[in-house]
């Protein structure tokens, strides 16, 4: 078994080149929360990025998406995400509904990152809070951070997760760190430090809510890049769930760079509806490369091996 004092000394002698994306912790502690959740692996826990650390979708880049690992070591684990999700291999009746709760409008602003389109909540005082996330964490609070949306280029696939080995068009994030770490970036190194709701989109079928729609509304009136070409957005997140709250439940990453795997996902069943306007309307917002689209890349991260995670349910499957 290696010692604490051993990995700390590795740890001392890397963090000169690697910084605090790299930073990896695997003591015992954390082995056994991996056995206990049935997986044998203990998690990667890495901080955010650095004011000069950049990653790209490109497959060619030399940050590209398949060399993440390269430069964040993190996105080298063993509980990745995204994952398929297969309802026949899940746990059901086994997780919790989440609940918001607090005011229902937050002050945010919408901005196109360059990868992706984001809403940030600004609005600090009496925030809207998640409770009861995933099985044995019902206490803890939640606080909304930022929603964003991942897409692709053809109808075949714009969804990180695929669930009973359907893709769909596109991929809503709702992304939460635990209260008592008091930010996403300190929330982040810590095992219980994050919520993801994840709400597929499609043409095909979903709800067509009325927030939903103003979003994407929203979302056309951009121009350019940058949080400099933010636009105020009264933002209810709520109502941008799906009527049905039917979600599978499991523990992963985060689906970009650092790629620390502090995350409770919560990959709701029911999808969201976007008519094929709107859906080539995201694949037409320009990336951070000039004369480049978003979409000529994607934003997509590629499956990731679920290495034997137990998925939960909320519903009878």
């Amino acid at each position: 078994m290696v010692s604490v004092t051993f990995l700390a000394a590795v740890l001392l002698l890397n963090s000169s080149s690697q910084g605090l994306s790299d930073l990896i912790t695997k003591d015992d502690n954390s082995a056994e929360r991996g056995r206990r959740q049935g997986v044998g692996y203990p998690e990667m826990v890495c901080g955010p990025l650095g004011p000069n650390e950049h990653f790209s979708y490109n497959p060619v880049a030399s940050d590209g998406v398949d060399k993440w690992w390269w430069q964040w070591k993190c996105c080298g684990g063993k509980l990745q995400s995204p994952i398929a999700l297969d309802r026949r291999a899940a746990r059901c009746l086994t997780a919790s509904t989440p609940l918001y709760t607090g005011p229902p409008l937050l002050l945010a602003k919408l901005y196109n990152t360059g990868h992706d389109v984001q809403v940030t909540v600004v609005q600090a005082v009496s925030p809207v809070q998640l409770r009861n996330v995933g099985q044995t964490d019902l206490w803890s609070r939640y606080t909304l951070d930022n929603v964003h949306i991942h897409f692709g280029n053809q109808y075949s696939r714009g969804s990180e997760h695929v669930i009973d080995g359907q893709a769909f068009q596109a991929e809503m994030h709702l992304v939460h760190y635990n209260d008592k770490y008091g930010s996403l970036e300190q929330a982040m190194v810590h095992r219980d430090g994050l919520a993801v709701i994840a709400v597929t989109v499609s043409t095909e079928r979903g709800d067509l809510n009325t927030h939903w729609a103003d979003l994407l509304l929203a979302i056309s009136t951009l121009r350019g890049s940058g949080e400099s070409s933010a636009v105020p957005f009264q933002l209810m997140p709520d109502r941008l769930l799906p009527v049905r709250r039917d979600l599978f439940y499991y523990r992963g990453s985060l689906t970009t760079p650092s790629c620390s795997e502090t995350v409770q996902f919560m990959v709701m069943e029911h999808p969201l509806l976007i008519s094929a306007a709107m859906l080539q309307m995201l694949w037409s917002l320009p990336s951070d490369v000039p004369g480049v689209p978003i979409s000529r890349n994607t934003n997509i991260r590629p499956l990731q091996p679920d290495n034997g995670r137990t998925v939960n349910t909320n519903f009878f499957c």
